[in-house]
């Protein structure tokens, strides 16, 4: 008797050598009724695709000969065209870092450094405060209750939707 394996094999193959899931299923029912669920079939073709990492997890016996192009498409593998795949990575891509783009900091566009370090050192100026010996570095109650109230309730309101919208974005992945 012969294997889903090879009935997948030989289904593809009758295609040109590429098909969907939906015409493989349709070609095994056909030609072996009642022999195989398509769900087997689906899964057969999930554990024969050489790009899909799980497959060696969960069917590492399993004979890997299918190229995966998502949405149903399978093709035979064929590592010329679809690159060098092992445990569903693709091997043959991998490029080592050089140092030199690690290491490289120059600036990529032409940034006038001088012009920064004035703007820095007058913004520097501007906030800075100056105390000297004798006074506290308590602050008074009119400092304490300014401050306060720049935080208002539309702050705190836009601050909790902003939170609102955070959670909803990582839970629906929005």
């Amino acid at each position: 008797m012969v294997t889903l394996h090879e009935v997948i094999r030989e289904a593809i193959i009758s295609f040109g050598g590429v098909a969907s899931s939906n015409e493989i299923a349709k070609y095994i029912n056909e030609k072996y009724p009642n022999t195989w669920r398509r769900s087997s079939i689906k899964t057969c073709l999930y554990s024969c695709s050489v790009n899909n990492p799980s497959a060696y997890v969960h069917h590492a016996s399993t004979p890997k000969f299918l190229f995966n192009h998502g949405q149903g498409i399978y093709e035979i593998y064929d590592s010329k065209k679809h690159g060098v795949w092992s445990n569903g990575m693709r091997i043959d891509e991998v490029q080592p870092i050089q140092p030199k783009e690690v290491l490289d900091t120059s600036p990529k566009e032409d940034i006038n450094v001088n012009k920064l370090e004035v703007e820095l050192s007058q913004s520097h100026a501007a906030s800075e405060v100056k105390i000297s010996s004798t006074e506290t570095l308590k602050p008074t109650r009119n400092e304490v209750e300014n401050a306060n109230s720049k935080f208002s309730f539309l702050d705190a309101l836009k601050s909790f939707i902003a939170k609102i919208k955070l959670i909803i974005f990582l839970i629906f992945r929005i």
